[in-house]
């Protein structure tokens, strides 16, 4: 690990090279409020904050801010399941009424088989993006709540192409809730989270004031940024996107994902496996992402009202970014993506 980490920090760019970078892309994407991270190896390299809170004092971000990560949070529930597996407390295989009795989910066709845990980890289970009821009311009630009350027919079968849910992803905590014996979010904090040295967060009204960063909208690029009242409480979320953490807290993700965080809570083998894409490069919990026509990173990102997330691991150099941005209608992605390059000296 020291020869690899010597020779990738030889060829790293300096840190102010970083923050002259990093304020380019901030600029040229207008983004109001954002903080940054570059892990090489097991080091947090770098980390910088630009623009401000949001609040009424126009308070600068800090690096150490809290920001809600959208479906990043989709890549903890994913490593919480393969954690139960490993315990033996489930299988990938396991169909979903195994653990969700009271659902009632019909086919899409007559003789197709019925979704499994691994389906609704790769977006495959049939499931619709989102939950949709015929009585509004239930609309307010939480994600979770729900998905108790499932009552669906699938849209396709399982298995089948893949189609992005949210509600497959809320499932999956309701799993983990149900085979680790504990609340989602105590089992998450006690089994992941905290082992980690992560924010155990969840909900806007938990986070402290002094690390509170107010997410922004706007209705078009030539408009001000506005604080965004609308966001979503945690509970309509659960495991497809609820979590809140720092630059740095989820730079750990990065060094799980490298195989660098010490005591790891989740197996090296694990991790790998997670890794590894279907045909469409989707993993468990995160893509394969294109950024260079040589190779692929492992990459997953987030999107909830006011807030964008990005993270980007190349683990053939031993690199990883984290970039969170407090605000709607940024290429996120992208300069995640140019922040990596910057990373690597390109």
């Amino acid at each position: 690990m020291w020869l690899a980490l010597a020779l990738t920090l030889s060829a790293a760019p300096t840190p102010a090279q970083l923050d002259a970078r990093f304020a380019e892309i901030a600029r040229a994407q207008q983004m109001p409020a954002a903080t940054a991270a570059v892990v090489i190896d097991d080091q947090i390299y770098w980390m910088q904050a630009t623009g401000t809170r949001g609040d009424e004092a126009n308070t600068p971000v800090k690096v150490n801010d809290l920001f809600r990560l959208g479906s990043i949070t989709k890549t903890f529930t994913a490593l919480a399941i393969l954690q139960l597996r490993d315990a033996e407390k489930l299988g990938l295989n396991d169909e979903i009424e195994k653990w969700l009795p009271e659902a009632q989910i019909r086919p899409a066709a007559w003789g197709d088989r019925a979704p499994t845990l691994k389906d609704l980890l790769l977006h495959r289970s049939g499931l619709p993006r989102d939950a949709h009821f015929d009585n509004p009311r239930e609309r307010t009630q939480s994600e979770a709540h729900m998905a108790l009350q499932l009552n669906v027919k699938l849209d396709q079968a399982p298995g089948a192409k893949e189609v992005y849910s949210n509600l497959g992803y809320a499932v999956l905590g309701l799993v983990v809730q149900r085979a680790g014996d504990k609340p989602y979010h105590e089992l998450m904090a006690e089994r992941l989270l905290k082992p980690m040295g992560m924010s155990t967060i969840w909900d806007d009204a938990d986070v402290p004031a002094d690390r509170r960063v107010y997410g922004r909208g706007r209705p078009d690029k030539d408009s001000p940024w506005m604080v965004h009242t609308g966001d979503a409480p945690a509970s309509q979320m659960g495991g497809a996107g609820a979590l809140c953490a720092s630059a740095p807290e989820l730079a750990q993700l990065v060094k799980l994902e490298l195989g660098t965080l010490r005591e790891s809570p989740v197996a090296r083998a694990t991790v790998l496996e997670s890794q590894q894409p279907d045909e469409t490069n989707t993993g468990y919990g995160v893509s394969m992402y294109d950024v260079r026509d040589e190779g692929k990173v492992v990459w997953k990102n987030g999107l909830v009202p006011g807030f964008t997330a990005s993270m980007m691991v190349d683990t053939a150099r031993h690199v990883g970014v984290v970039l969170l941005v407090a605000a709607n209608g940024t290429d996120t992605d992208g300069a995640a993506a140019d922040l990596l390059r910057a990373a690597e000296g390109k």
